[in-house]
């Protein structure tokens, strides 16, 4: 199939923190994050409202998106920004916030592999899970937040759009946005209120997979996590708890050494601190295991247009040959592009592995053998007939 009528392939990797913060650093501060006075209050007034760990620096000399990278010739000590650190977190909190409004005016897609002529609205939903801790705001902790998609047509189906539908479609130009007006002023249903619709579909079907598979992950961790710290304060407060009778017992005996600076009450107070610890230690784990959904929040829409409907409404010609009409063909032509990526990768030197089929958002893993690199690279194939 691919070569006798030929495949366009094209594989891209998706956003890293690089990318989608190295803007977000550069528009606010300039070449260095924190240079400008007025953007760091900023940046540090919004890690006191949603800070959770160690706070914003008051100044950073240098940073990098990448470990190897911390430590060049030079140049000083780099600090290994990544997800979840507090100057990453608070400088996208702030542009998230700034650009929220942009996925509410919604948008026209186009998506070419449907053949179909049904449009569809797809709704973009953001879904949070807490924990039992409190934030410095006094707020529980957010330990998990999905960006979720759900699809609804005009039949009034509905659907889990998967983990990145977006990967697949395209922009409308401003000409097909034009040639589609008037057939979209004929659609009647765009103009009910569909959100609680979209709404309750996550709630009845996103929310439990998502809250169950993070509850699995927490509890295995709380538990190898309490059995280590128990063991491990455990076997010092029964060392001190002895040390503390061995020198209460020569202290009464008038053994004691006057040089050392251990006596048994010191010994004693350590072991009401290793006491305290463990308590407190053991309520942070409780804490991490009450797990608590909150109610999704859709964030945005946009309407999915299908090719087939391009065609049917003359505004893109039909195709004379259309080997992708059938889910056969279309397989194949995945699978083949499929593997020419990966063989790609490996005459790279890395080591290519398929996730496809884990719908985790990418179809590759591959690691870069020279440097250890973890790259998560999505396959896109494309048909190109070629012309007698």
């Amino acid at each position: 199939m691919l070569k006798r009528y030929g495949c366009s392939l094209t594989s891209f990797r998706p956003i890293f923190s690089k990318h989608s913060g190295g803007s977000g650093f550069h528009s606010r501060t300039g070449t260095c994050p924190l240079r400008d006075q007025s953007h760091a209050t900023l940046i540090r007034q919004r890690d006191r409202l949603i800070g959770t760990g160690a706070p914003v620096a008051n100044r950073y000399e240098r940073i990098t998106f990448e470990k190897t990278r911390q430590s060049l010739p030079g140049k000083p000590p780099a600090t290994f920004v990544f997800p979840g650190h507090p100057l990453l977190d608070c400088t996208t909190d702030l542009i998230l916030e700034q650009n929220r409004d942009l996925l509410r005016r919604g948008a026209i897609l186009i998506d070419n592999l449907d053949d179909g002529e049904n449009p569809r609205v797809l709704f973009y939903l953001e879904h949070v899970i807490q924990d039992g801790h409190e934030d410095r705001a006094g707020n529980r902790r957010v330990i998990s937040k999905r960006l979720q998609f759900v699809e609804l047509d005009s039949d009034g189906e509905m659907r889990d759009g998967g983990p990145a539908p977006f990967l697949d479609y395209e922009a409308a130009t401003l000409p097909d946005r034009a040639a589609l007006q008037p057939y979209l002023d004929t659609l009647d249903w765009l103009r009910n209120d569909l959100e609680p619709r979209a709404l309750i579909y996550a709630v009845e079907h996103l929310v439990t997979p998502h809250l169950e598979g993070l509850r699995a992950r927490k509890q295995q961790f709380v538990k190898q996590a309490r059995k280590a710290v128990y063991e491990r304060l455990t076997k010092e407060i029964v060392h001190w708890d002895n040390q503390s009778i061995r020198l209460q017992t020569l202290e009464i005996a008038g053994r004691a050494n006057g040089a050392n600076r251990m006596n048994s009450v010191k010994a004693r107070q350590r072991v009401e601190e290793l006491q305290a610890r463990l308590a407190k230690r053991m309520a942070d784990l409780d804490k991490e295991e009450q797990l608590s959904p909150q109610s999704p929040v859709v964030l945005g829409g946009a309407l999915v247009i299908p090719k087939g409907l391009l065609r049917r409404l003359g505004i893109i010609p039909p195709s004379g040959i259309d080997i992708s009409d059938s889910a056969e063909n279309r397989g194949e032509i995945e699978n083949a592009a499929m593997r020419a990526v990966m063989q790609h990768e490996r005459e790279l030197g890395c080591t290519p592995r398929d996730v496809s089929r884990e719908k985790r958002g990418y179809d590759i893993e591959s690691i870069d053998s020279a440097t250890g690199r973890l790259r998560f690279i999505e396959v896109k194939a494309g048909l190109q007939v070629r012309k007698p």
